[in-house]
């Protein structure tokens, strides 16, 4: 990641004078909210973050929590600079809450698979189901599979 933030600054900050944007969007806290700090505080531009799971102390502790402890001092300037905050889930909202005293607005990654969505074609009771992530222990792939199979019994299908 450290690369990609060395690599990854100049071009940023290129973009940022030619286009003068209002707000630049940081999609993770770490590594790219470090930009995000950094161009606005060389150009004023305000930043917004979304934190995910990976880039909050707590969230993935077996593979974060030696990384958290030596960037917690820039991580707090990052996440006290940005004009505002969201998170993916109430459990990502309360880590960043509990880490860094602000309270990131929840905005779901999801889709909305309600009837009203359904297309017109279809008809009685046709059931998918969709999983898209990383095969890793955070998102537990298993538990979908578990969960179809206890609702297709249900369903007597």
């Amino acid at each position: 990641m450290g690369l990609y933030v060395a690599t990854s600054f100049l071009p940023a900050w290129r973009h940022l004078r030619k286009w003068k944007p209002d707000v630049m969007h940081a999609h993770f806290a770490v590594p790219t909210g470090l930009l995000a700090w950094a161009a606005h505080r060389l150009t004023g531009a305000p930043y917004v973050l979304t934190a995910h799971l990976g880039d909050v102390p707590g969230g993935v502790p077996d593979q974060t929590e030696r990384i958290f402890r030596f960037i917690d001092p820039i991580a707090r300037q990052i996440w006290q600079g940005a004009a505002a905050v969201t998170a993916v889930s109430s459990f990502v909202q309360d880590l960043a809450e509990r880490a860094y005293g602000r309270r990131p607005v929840r905005i779901l990654n999801g889709i909305d698979l309600s009837a009203e969505l359904a297309p017109a074609s279809r008809s009685g009771p046709d059931h998918r189901l969709v999983f898209v992530g990383r095969f890793n222990p955070q998102k537990d792939p298993s538990f979908s599979l578990r969960r179809w199979r206890v609702f297709r019994r249900g369903t007597g299908r």
